[in-house]
């Protein structure tokens, strides 16, 4: 099986693998060789031939705690042994690094077990989906850990959808709408809802009324994973929806629960049970059931918080770090890519908005309107190429603001 079929198979990301550097740029492959077995991860050491990879054995160590980290008088290579000899992909070490990180960000070591093996890529493929098939995730909607399965098994109570940030009181929707209207670090502005202060999830008596409706009925959660490629995170963080801090120091190393993700672990995005196209990556999501709308009410509701993120997913594309270490020729594929998933979300033709609050139901302006504002803004090439540009120095200052969202 040749690289192109694998990446039709959309079960792992093989674009332009032949030219990569696999020590700056790891990538690492889950697989679980039956379903009753215990999942592995290994890490791509190389390109054998066009039908072999050799992967490399090993496990992911658990995070140092922030209190340690932060206290200077701790050797950390003594109190912390196994971590000695741990490289990080640049080839600095793990320890090292651990004294300059910021707070939040709980980084994960990959201790190789020094046992590289050459792999059939059409049983990593096997494996790798049986890998997916018994997957734990935990539903973004109704907080439900599911094993394996692309449907959640949950039942939903008209609740937000989790995973936002403390200063967001847990409420991804806040979160969202705050960095699609942020004015001046991040444009374009986008202002989906013409009164924010109104909408359904905001207004709390609006919200209890939608939650009375439909604890009543029980309705099935179903909301939806989309398990493509392009979901494969290869961080070194442990990147995790909902956000939760590691708490069990004691473990030798992490393994891949509801709450934690690692690199290379594909959890997939999610959305609700009345959308079919995935709001991350784009891509329609097939699955064999039939769609059963429990309501109008819910159908509206849902809908929203789906535009929301297709267009929040949209701009965190924009505004992504990494591209800004491409060089030309890559800048210009990944603008031309997004210039293009806008177009196509263009002629979908989506419905308008439709919310609910205290008196019943609102509605604002056709999604293409809003979108249009978004294609507008990327149309002009000098706007795109300069957004990563630091703030304007305000005056009595000296330095430079960095960017910030």
């Amino acid at each position: 099986m040749s690289l192109k079929s694998l990446e039709e198979l959309n079960a792992i990301d093989f674009k332009e693998y032949l030219n990569r550097n696999w020590k700056n740029q790891p990538s690492y492959i889950w697989v679980r060789r039956t379903k009753d077995d215990d999942e592995e991860c290994l890490r791509i050491e190389s390109i054998n031939d066009n039908n072999h990879l050799n992967l490399e054995s090993g496990v992911w160590m658990a995070p140092i705690p922030l209190h340690d980290r932060r206290n200077k008088r701790i050797n950390l290579a003594q109190k912390y042994p196994d971590y000695m000899n741990v490289y990080l992909p640049d080839g600095q070490k793990f320890l090292n690094v651990l004294r300059s990180r910021k707070e939040t960000s709980n980084i994960v070591a990959w201790k190789s077990k020094g046992r590289v093996t050459k792999w059939n890529i059409s049983d990593i493929i096997k494996f790798n989906n049986i890998y997916i098939e018994q997957q734990r995730w935990k539903c973004r909607y109704c907080n439900h850990i599911n094993q394996g399965t692309n449907i959640c098994q949950g039942t939903y109570f008209g609740q937000l959808p989790h995973g936002g940030p403390p200063k967001a009181n847990n409420n991804v929707l806040a979160e969202f709408e705050y960095f699609l209207a942020k004015p001046v670090t991040c444009p374009p502005m986008l202002l989906p809802f013409k009164t924010e202060s109104y909408l359904g999830w905001h207004n709390s008596t609006a919200r209890a009324g939608f939650q009375q409706k439909i604890q009543g009925e029980k309705y099935k959660c179903n909301a939806k994973r989309c398990v493509h490629f392009s979901h494969i995170n290869q961080s070194d963080q442990i990147l995790s929806f909902p956000r939760t801090q590691w708490t069990n120091w004691g473990q030798t190393y992490v393994t891949n629960t509801e709450q934690f993700f690692l690199p290379g672990a594909m959890l997939g995005h999610q959305t609700t049970q009345s959308e079919s196209q995935c709001p991350k990556c784009r891509t329609s999501i097939q699955h064999e059931y039939k769609h059963n709308f429990d309501s109008e009410w819910r159908l509206n509701v849902e809908h929203s918080w789906w535009i929301i993120e297709v267009l929040y997913w949209l701009k965190v594309d924009i505004y992504n770090k990494k591209m800004q270490k491409l060089s030309d020729v890559e800048a210009d594929k990944r603008y031309t890519f997004l210039l293009d998933a806008m177009n196509k979300l263009n002629k979908l033709s989506i419905q308008d908005f439709v919310y609910y609050g205290e008196n019943g139901s609102y509605q604002t302006i056709p999604f293409n309107n809003i979108l249009k504002n978004m294609t507008d803004w990327m149309c002009d090439r000098n706007k795109y190429n300069t957004r990563f540009e630091r703030k304007k120095i305000p005056p009595g200052f000296v330095n430079r603001l960095n960017l910030k969202f």
